[in-house]
């Protein structure tokens, strides 16, 4: 055997090393089996759903439709331009609140809640709670009897507006239990929202629009959509002096995303005519008790009198609680005044019971 010099040795073991013994093909391609095979091209051309960027508003079929309900939009316009002339008549300091309070109301009702007038005036005044299942529907709807009347709407900004804190980058494990958008969704979603209620209608139509959009975006979660009801009346309320918010909850009317344009603008219209006469009503009912109430109390003396039916106009049932509050006056004031109201056919105990009582203007006596 001959001997072969060291470096030659030393490249062949190099080249082997390299090649492998069972073949040329080089390591690095071979032995990185652990590595996924390249994308063929064709895959990405896989046929497929794509998403609809096109905006969730069609202009057109909203103007036409509004067009073909015009005697609808007047008669809605005209029971509305009443009601916010009748606020800035003056009709008693507080009116706006007794409206926005039973609106609130109504509004729970409409979307299956059902928290009474007379329970969120408590709520509001006292943080009374009452059932376990009105744990989370109460503090909704003193949410929604605050922004009815607020200064806050829904332009200025949607997140201050529904009161949410930002969250950043969301798991989507949190996004299925929240159950809406939050973080940059939302984000997303509220611009959506706000971008495509700019179309040339009048106010009340765009308050439908904006009620239907929200729905349709999932900007509240299913057992908040008192939020979308709230934002809607306040863009439908655009352009009025006094009257801040649309009365729909008060119609019992409620907008839903399938009905189409044509049948939601049919259902908006009528709930905010009913809505705004019902107002109208209550308001007529309440000023003439008023009236009543001041001719029977003329010869009691003292603040107490006046200031409980103040109370009394204000909020749509008072506790003797309530009322030392209001008035400023001792408990047992407040119950010696309310006890004579009753006697003088002013006021009516609508609890029945022994204890934490309530009392309300008897308008209908």
């Amino acid at each position: 055997m001959v001997d072969k010099p060291l470096e030659k040795i030393s490249k062949e073991n190099e080249a082997i090393d390299l090649a492998g013994p069972y073949d040329a093909e080089p390591m690095a391609e071979r032995d990185l089996w652990f590595l996924p095979a390249p994308v063929e091209e064709a895959a990405w051309d896989m046929p497929g759903p794509w998403v609809d960027r096109r905006s969730l508003v069609d202009p057109d079929a909203w103007r036409r439709a509004e067009r073909a309900q015009g005697r609808a939009l007047v008669a809605a316009a005209t029971a509305v331009a009443r009601l916010d002339e009748r606020l800035r008549q003056g009709a008693w300091q507080g009116a706006l609140d007794r409206l926005a309070l039973e609106e609130a109301s109504a509004l729970t009702w409409t979307h299956g809640v059902g928290i009474s007038a007379d329970k969120l005036a408590l709520y509001d005044l006292l943080r009374l709670t009452f059932a376990a299942d009105h744990q989370r529907a109460l503090p909704l709807a003193h949410w929604a009897h605050r922004r009815l009347s607020g200064v806050l709407t829904p332009r200025e900004g949607l997140a201050a507006f529904l009161g949410r804190h930002p969250v950043k980058d969301p798991a989507p494990e949190m996004l299925a239990l929240m159950g809406r958008a939050v973080g940059e969704y939302f984000d997303l979603a509220a611009e959506e929202w706000l971008s495509g209620l700019d179309v040339d209608l009048h106010p009340i139509s765009r308050g439908a629009l904006a009620a239907q959009s929200w729905q349709l975006l999932d900007l509240s979660v299913e057992g908040a959509a008192i939020e979308g009801s709230v934002a809607a009346a306040r863009i439908g309320a655009e352009g009025l002096n006094f009257l801040p918010f649309l009365p729909i909850g008060l119609g019992a009317q409620r907008v839903r995303p399938s009905a189409g344009v044509s049948n939601c603008l049919t259902q908006w219209y009528a709930s905010v005519e009913t809505g705004a006469l019902q107002a109208l009503m209550m308001l007529d009912q309440l000023q003439h008790w008023q009236a009543r109430a001041h001719q029977v109390t003329r010869g009691l003396k003292g603040r107490t009198p006046g200031r409980l039916i103040e109370a009394l106009l204000c909020k749509p049932a008072v506790s003797v609680a309530m009322l030392s509050e209001m008035a400023d006056v001792s408990r047992a004031a407040a119950l010696r005044n309310l006890t004579w109201f009753e006697d003088h056919g002013l006021t009516r105990e609508i609890t029945g019971q022994g204890r934490f009582r309530l009392w309300r203007a008897d308008v209908a006596a």
